[in-house]
């Protein structure tokens, strides 16, 4: 009987830490990796429009994207006339040509 309370023990254990181990990586770690991506999309689309960002707004940037996706995000995309992002890696910059075709 103990070896059954051991070995159901260690198995519990296990499933926890499984499981809180992806609640981390669900809740803290994939929201910071998704911020980074808006946060470079954002770069590159202040750079296309002829901005340097400073490195206070990326800042900034980053940690209002990271507190926005924390526990999770309410949406599947960002959309405006600058970029379009549809998650990482999955991004792309309208050029000024796009924008005056549509307007």
């Amino acid at each position: 009987m103990s070896n059954y309370l051991y070995w159901s023990g260690l198995v519990a254990n296990i499933a926890l830490m499984l499981f809180v181990a992806l609640c981390i990586w669900v809740w803290f770690i994939w929201p910071f990796v998704e911020a980074m991506s808006i946060t470079r999309c954002f770069i590159c689309a202040s750079k296309t429009s002829g901005c340097k960002p400073t490195v206070k707004a990326i800042i900034r940037t980053l940690k209002y994207w990271y507190l926005d996706l924390l526990f999770g995000r309410g949406w599947t995309r960002i959309s405006n006339r600058q970029f379009e992002w549809e998650g990482v890696g999955n991004w792309r910059i309208h050029s000024s040509k796009e924008t005056q075709e549509v307007n």
